[in-house]
């Protein structure tokens, strides 16, 4: 079924080209390789090769339809799973547009508030005022093998709707979603639990409001999600922002979080305890080539706490950052450094390199470390060709040596 879909799409490409229409898209052509250790002590080498296509044409036959696809196949040379195809089709759909009024069919990523996920099905967006929108949606869920093709309503479904109002500078937005997918059968009850899991396809029921004002030199946003089955919070978050002077940028935020355990998993037996994070940034701009970015953000759960800070220099198209946690969760050091530096108008080369010591429990007498590297350059062979390199290391607890190779050439084409 889905090559069928893949098919079908291209052929109308094809056919209504002979009519006044646009065709533009990108090609991406990379190859990746490097070498593993497996369980056993022996190495394996990989060649992947990826090819992605996204493809779009509009203004067809003079009218306001347009088809739009992002496609990608894939595949190692060296070792390859016999039997199995690699491609992946991550949006292939129809969009017609028109004075207001924008309607989608295929397969498409939606982002609806509380609903998210990437469906076979339809989206219906209207523009009813300058200050009012409304959409709403609704398909199957993409199989979770992607192979797979086309599912079924039961298998797996998303459906769902938003309002948004935009009023003086304020944005306010409400949403609701159904996500649901066949869970597996489980023959028996759990070995440790003596639980037995037997629940339907329902995944979440949820109600979100965001909003949203914004003032000439600060902004104050807010949303809360709510699991409408059992109409308890899911999800808190207050964000301020500020340009306290030229130099000088504040912001805040506090976001309140009750662990998303889908109501079909396994997982939703055990009992999970909200936690909390508090978080400040500042930025301070030296000169217009050099800024300063501060960060402190405590996380607070059920018992414990995290402290997470965070130092970084922006110079140019440089950057150097150190970050510490401590706390919940381990105990970590990091130093990054990165840099892009155009030699002309083609070429433009980049590196980028981070060290790091870590302990991940407190009965842990000595710290690991790692360390990373990478290194690349961009030629531009034209506006419309780029052709990257880049070379990446990699040395930690686990992996004595890890050295890949990634490239890459990009093509941008336009045609009536």
């Amino acid at each position: 079924m889905q090559r069928f879909c893949i098919g079908l799409l291209f052929i109308l490409m094809l056919v209504m080209s002979a009519e006044s229409a646009t065709l533009s898209g990108r090609l991406t052509s990379s190859a990746y390789s490097w070498q593993a250790r497996e369980a056993g002590g022996s190495d394996v080498r990989h060649l992947r090769l990826y090819q992605v296509a996204m493809l779009n044409m509009s203004q067809m036959g003079n009218q306001p339809l347009s088809l739009h696809t992002h496609l990608q196949f894939s595949g190692d040379l060296l070792d390859e799973v016999n039997g199995r195809e690699h491609y992946r089709v991550y949006s292939a759909y129809a969009k017609w547009a028109q004075k207001g009024v924008d309607v989608r069919f295929g397969r498409q990523r939606i982002y609806g508030g509380v609903g998210f996920g990437t469906i076979d099905g339809g989206r219906a967006a209207v523009q009813a005022t300058d200050w009012l929108q409304l959409i709403g949606y609704a398909g199957m869920l993409t199989p979770l093998v992607p192979d797979d093709g086309i599912g079924t309503w039961d298998e797996g479904h998303l459906w769902g709707g938003q309002v948004m109002v935009d009023v003086r500078e304020t944005y306010l937005t409400m949403s609701y979603a159904e996500r649901s997918r066949e869970p597996l059968a489980y023959l028996g009850a759990g070995r440790y639990s003596q639980v037995s899991i037997n629940q339907d396809g329902t995944q979440f029921r949820r109600l979100g409001f965001d909003a949203r004002h914004d003032w000439e030199k600060a902004s104050l946003y807010g949303r809360v999600d709510l699991d409408a089955d059992a109409w308890s919070v899911q999800e808190f978050e207050v964000t301020g922002e500020a340009q306290v002077s030229d130099a000088i940028g504040l912001a805040a935020e506090f976001e309140h979080r009750k662990p998303t355990l889908y109501l079909n998993s396994i997982l939703s037996v055990f009992e999970v305890q909200d936690n909390q994070e508090v978080e400040v940034r500042a930025t301070y701009k030296v000169n217009d080539q050099a800024k300063v970015l501060l960060r402190g953000t405590r996380s607070f759960f059920d018992g414990d706490s995290a402290w997470h800070l965070g130092a970084g220099l922006i110079w140019r198209q440089a950057y150097l950052g150190y970050a510490r946690r401590v706390g919940y969760g381990g105990d970590n050091n990091s130093f990054t450094a990165s840099v892009q530096h155009p030699v002309n108008e083609q070429w433009t080369v980049h590196a980028d390199g981070s060290v790091a010591s870590y302990r991940l429990y407190d009965t842990q007498v000595t710290q690991d470390r790692a360390w990373t590297g990478s290194a690349g350059a961009r030629y531009q062979v034209k506006k419309t060709l780029s052709l990257d390199v880049e070379a990446q290391v990699l040395n930690n607890a686990f992996y004595n040596r890890d050295a890949r190779i990634f490239v890459r050439g990009s093509f941008w084409f336009f045609k009536r």
